[in-house]
């Protein structure tokens, strides 16, 4: 929008400086030194030059009043195309750098999509060679607890002992709980459970 302001206010002070040359007498004289000059004010020029000034009268000067209307409409024309140039082309520019900017996201896009395949890609690959690796140690067993014992490493059984007291003399029956060690585990109380 700035451009577009700048290009109207110039357009616009071309156009009164041509106005005001436009119906301004021009003065030409010729100093001591051989030098041309020009001036569109009369008091401006030395008083020793002024009787060999020679002055001109500007083109506008010399049409009619249907051929100023002519000219100026032709000019103000002109002027409307040129702004439409302008505007065109700046337009044109905002969309083109609008697309650069859609085109550098979807490319960003595209690379981080590509990146996260190439991730994946790698970590399946590292979970093939691990599970590959694992095939090759062997089985793998992991401990469990003893299902027989609980995890005690020892099996209670009750039986019935004869037992005799030693001041009546007399046997008794008694429960009583003795402890051997587990089968399944060896006594550790766990067992080994194969998983691969």
């Amino acid at each position: 929008m700035k451009r577009i302001a700048i290009i109207l206010s110039t357009i616009i002070f071309g156009l009164q400086l041509h106005s005001q040359l436009a119906h301004a007498e021009i003065y030409k004289w010729v100093d001591e030194k051989g030098t041309v000059h020009f001036a569109d004010d009369p008091s401006t020029i030395p008083e020793k030059y002024r009787d060999n000034v020679k002055s001109r009268t500007t083109e506008e000067d010399s049409m009619t009043l249907e051929e100023r209307t002519k000219a100026n409409k032709q000019h103000k024309d002109q002027v409307k195309e040129r702004l439409e140039k302008e505007q065109k082309a700046y337009e044109i520019s905002i969309k083109e750098e609008e697309q650069r900017k859609t085109q550098k996201i979807k490319q960003k896009e595209i690379e981080d999509t590509r990146q996260e395949e190439l991730l994946k890609a790698e970590k399946k690959e590292k979970d093939l060679k691990a599970e590959e690796a694992k095939k090759d140690q062997g089985p793998e067993y992991v401990e469990d607890s003893c299902y027989r014992c609980g995890g005690s490493g020892t099996i209670w059984k009750e039986t019935q002992m004869l037992t005799k007291d030693a001041s009546f003399g007399k046997p008794k029956w008694e429960t009583q709980k003795i402890g051997t060690k587990c089968p399944d585990c060896n006594g550790k109380g766990f067992t080994m459970r194969r998983v691969r």
